[in-house]
């Protein structure tokens, strides 16, 4: 039961973190624009803006009624979109770097992952379609257990 809980967390997450997105984007712009230390601070983004979305989101699934039913058809959902999303990161027509615009460099490259997360789509997403029907499942479970699967 613990064991398949942190099998979830470290496979799901791997997955959410080697994904191709807007945050990651900015990392390795900001990592390029200045130094690692600049790509360093985007990453810690998330440990702000996380919480607040995964808390928002376990609300808005929990409040569902027929749950059961609903986490069915939600998990497969979730399980189509990240196919989708995987089909997206392999079709790739041309990559294109624009070096103009370089002079709003005064912002703090943290800040700017903060903003770049809370308004990434693919957290809510996650936590919508796939994450909190997980923690949801888990604390069914045991009280313990979402917690085994978020730090996993």
């Amino acid at each position: 039961m613990f064991e398949s809980w942190v099998i979830a967390g470290v496979l799901l997450g791997a997955v959410e973190g080697f994904k191709p997105g807007p945050l990651q984007t900015l990392v390795i712009t900001e990592t390029l624009k200045r130094d690692w230390k600049a790509g360093l601070k985007v990453t810690l983004a998330p440990l702000v803006t996380d919480g607040p979305i995964i808390l928002l989101c376990a609300l808005v699934v929990s409040s569902l009624s027929n749950y059961g039913q609903f986490f069915a058809f939600i998990s497969f959902a979730g399980a189509i979109f990240l196919l989708y999303m995987a089909y997206e990161t392999f079709i790739i027509d041309e990559v294109q770097i624009d070096e103009g615009n370089s002079g709003n460099s005064g912002n703090s490259p943290f800040y700017k992952g903060i903003i770049t997360n809370l308004l990434n789509p693919n957290p809510y997403v996650y936590w919508t379609l796939i994450g909190s029907p997980f923690l949801i499942k888990a604390f069914e479970e045991d009280v313990f257990l979402p917690f085994v699967f978020l730090f996993s």
